[in-house]
Formats: structure tokens, sequence, C-alpha cells
């Protein structure tokens, strides 16, 4: 599910500067094969749920090739709140690093790197995201 807002009345398609929210479940590692395009993310054997909340840094049609499409906040739920993970940065058609945040749960007091790759749309027009987390605790 993608909700986008649109910067002007007259836009037909996000531009910079548009907002967005979208979320879709996470799924083990494997799960999706090539660029996902037949993927259905509503199958079965999710592990738990991703929420993402952004800014477009280029309009929706620059987006499948920029390098930094959009700056986004993302909260992934393994399976829910009490055991999650929390990043913010930059995305787009390359591989990107992002920070970690924090997490709740078994995460607690942990930091580290996200590195997310993009594979491509689904069928229902969500991104199929490839995604590795490099985590560390924090002294105290």
């Amino acid at each position: 599910m993608f909700n986008p807002t649109l910067v002007r009345p007259t836009d037909t398609q996000p531009e910079r500067g548009a907002f967005f929210v979208t979320e879709g479940n996470i799924f083990p590692a494997g799960t999706i094969k090539g660029d996902g395009a037949d993927f259905d993310p509503n199958s079965g054997g999710a592990i738990g749920r991703w929420f993402c909340h952004g800014t477009h840094l280029v309009s929706a049609t620059e987006f499948p090739t920029a390098a930094r499409g959009v700056h986004t906040a993302q909260l992934y739920l393994l399976p829910d709140e009490r055991t999650s993970i929390a990043t913010e940065g930059v995305e787009g058609a390359v591989p990107v690093v992002r920070p970690v945040s924090g997490g709740t749960g078994v995460f607690s007091g942990y930091i580290g790197e996200q590195r997310q790759k993009m594979l491509g749309f689904n069928a229902t027009g969500g991104v199929n995201l490839r995604v590795a987390f490099i985590l560390r605790k924090v002294d105290r």
C-alpha cells in the first residue's frame, strides 16, 4: 500500500516535496526471487510488518532510476511493536546504507546500519526491498 500526497492540486503524480506513507509485510531471507515482479506481498509466510513515511526528493517518474529518490523513516515490527528496529535515511535505485537509530525488545540498546537494495516493484505497485541489519550493542 502506497499513499502519497500531491504538492499541487494539479499534479498527477508525486513530485519533489510530496509526502507519502507506505507499509507491507516482511518475509524471511530468500522468499522474494529476482526482482519480485510476480511476487504477491499478501501471500503467507510473513514474519512481521514494515511501515515507512517519507518525502520525495525527485518526481515519481524519476524515482525508478534515482540514486536518492526519497528520504524516509522506516519501522520494522518483528512481529510487533515489542520487537522492532527503526531506521532513517535516503533510498532509491541503488543499494544504500542507512543508520539504525534503535529498537525495542531484543533490539533494545542496539544501533548500526541497514543495508537496503531495491529489487523492483511487485504486482500491487509496491516496492520489493532486500534488507540486512548490522547491529552492535551500545555500551551504557
